[in-house]
């Protein structure tokens, strides 16, 4: 059971299907096969081995996913980072992970340009040119004599996910190729899917979310609309143009897009949405219905470490629910009181998920220390703060550290900033918890404004649910995130 047979399969069934759109290119599955074979044995010839990292620094392309599959075909395994990465964090992902290759589109050339001095220097750089016209890529006898290759098993390592480092430094996430397709396969079935469908390819190939929206059109046959920019309109275009009709991104891309097509002329061409990364406010969720009315809304609750926690596809009735346990996970909601008791219904617990599931990772790369923190007694300790309603649906309140005492009243840093994103004249919204002089916590409010500041403070100054927070305003140009996350950590310089 390894990726690249259900690539193949594909491939094979339906080799005149178009795989890929970018821009005004289309591509075969039949041509897209070809590509990938010859680049996987130009990247044997330069000596890249089963087990090896093959590092990427790239934007969703078509150069990208090619070389996902070549990389498959080696029985190697990706190592995608989000181009958004700093210099410093991509130094440290590739000391990390000691890559065989490293890909750069033009956007990731520039981001190792600005790598610290003394980094580790990869054996092997990739450029777009060698990915569309595969030839020798090093003009050496490789290093490393090839040895005989095998299809991949099922628990060798596909790719690693780096997490975004909200809070520290990226932590690597070993996904192994049964990970991968019990992942995606519990995608097709909690999300609907059908063969040849046509997905965009809106979340970032360095994210979970990215990577199932890949794996979940090939194993169906489907066609992957790669958009060229994120901006609004564009997106809109593209789905208008390429006949998407499944999109799959995090809450705030959706708000984007109906303040772009607010009568819903393109967005009721998608029939099959889901979300995921994040809460979705209340209010866009009921436009999405109201505007877009897709036949099926997904919320999909999960993570990197361990795909699906939860999912709900009743959002018309329970606007913001995480719904109840995927097709592969047992959850629990422990106790915040110490120990390993569980909750009762209505009581907030720290969730925690089974690590039987065949979507959970085994534990983070070179980070036994870190793994020992979040895996216990075969559990899986998420780090989120949720309670169960009587129907035994799950509700996210935040992070263990999103919870704080002001005045005597427990404060949800995530209510706030979902108050705060959907406030007339607000584009974006991050909020976070610092001591003040006295050392008591104190709410810091970061806002992208689209409208006159002073408007947004008076709005604030009298909803009722930020009475008792009563965060601190700064308005900011932008807010630093990685495929829709917020990245607290870059927030701190601003905190001083």
């Amino acid at each position: 059971m390894n990726l690249y047979d259900y690539f193949m399969r594909s491939a094979k069934r339906t080799p005149g299907r178009i795989a890929l759109v970018y821009q005004d290119r289309r591509w075969t599955y039949g041509e897209l096969a070809a590509s990938v074979q010859s680049l996987a044995q130009s990247l044997d010839a330069a000596g890249v081995r089963p087990g090896d990292r093959v590092l990427t620094i790239s934007r969703n392309r078509p150069e990208l996913w090619v070389l996902f599959w070549a990389v498959q075909r080696l029985s190697a395994a990706l190592v995608p980072l989000n181009p958004q990465m700093d210099g410093a964090d991509v130094a440290y992902c590739i000391e990390d992970t000691e890559p065989a290759a490293v890909f750069c589109d033009d956007g990731g050339a520039s981001v190792m340009t600005s790598l610290p001095p003394g980094h580790r220097a990869p054996p092997l750089v990739l450029t777009s040119a060698d990915i569309h016209a595969p030839r020798p890529l090093a003009g050496t006898t490789p290093a490393r004599p090839a040895r005989a290759r095998s299809a991949p098993r099922g628990d060798d390592m596909a790719l690693m996910l780096y997490t975004s480092g909200v809070t520290g430094p990226p932590k690597g996430v070993p996904r192994s190729h049964c990970n991968e397709i019990f992942s995606s396969f519990a995608h097709i079935v909690q999300n609907h899917g059908q063969f040849s469908e046509t997905s965009l390819a809106l979340s970032p190939w360095s994210h979970t979310m990215g990577i199932r929206t890949l794996l979940t059109a090939t194993i169906l046959s489907g066609t992957l609309v790669v958009p060229s920019s994120c901006q609004p309109s564009h997106l809109l275009e593209s789905i208008a143009r390429d006949g998407v009709s499944v999109l799959y991104g995090v809450p705030w891309i959706f708000h984007q897009l109906l303040l772009e097509d607010p009568s819903g002329r393109v967005l009721r061409q998608l029939k099959n949405v889901g979300y995921a990364g994040a809460p979705m406010p209340a209010s866009v969720t009921q436009q999405v219905f109201a505007v877009m009315r897709p036949e099926h809304f997904v919320n999909h609750y999960g993570s990197t470490e361990v795909y699906t926690y939860s999912v709900c596809a009743e959002l018309d009735q329970k606007p913001g629910s995480a719904g109840k346990p995927g097709v592969h996970t047992e959850t629990r909601i422990v106790s915040l009181n110490g120990g390993e008791e569980e909750t009762l219904p209505g009581e907030v617990g720290q969730l925690w998920v089974r690590m039987t599931s065949p979507e959970a990772f085994r534990g983070y790369w070179n980070r036994a220390d870190a793994t020992r923190q979040a895996v216990v007694d075969g559990w899986f300790k998420t780090g989120d703060l949720v309670l169960r309603d009587d129907d035994g649906d799950l509700w996210v309140k935040g992070r263990v550290d999103d919870r704080i005492q002001i005045g005597g009243r427990t404060i949800w840093i995530n209510e706030i900033e979902q108050a705060l994103a959907t406030a007339p004249g607000v584009a974006d919204a991050a909020v976070v918890a610092v001591p003040n002089a006295q050392g008591d916590p104190h709410l810091i409010a970061y806002v992208v404004a689209a409208a006159a500041p002073a408007a947004i403070r008076q709005w604030v100054e009298h909803d009722r649910r930020l009475y008792h927070a009563r965060p601190q305003l700064f308005f900011v140009e932008d807010l630093p995130r990685q495929s829709g996350k917020l990245l607290t950590r870059k927030l701190a310089p601003q905190q001083s």
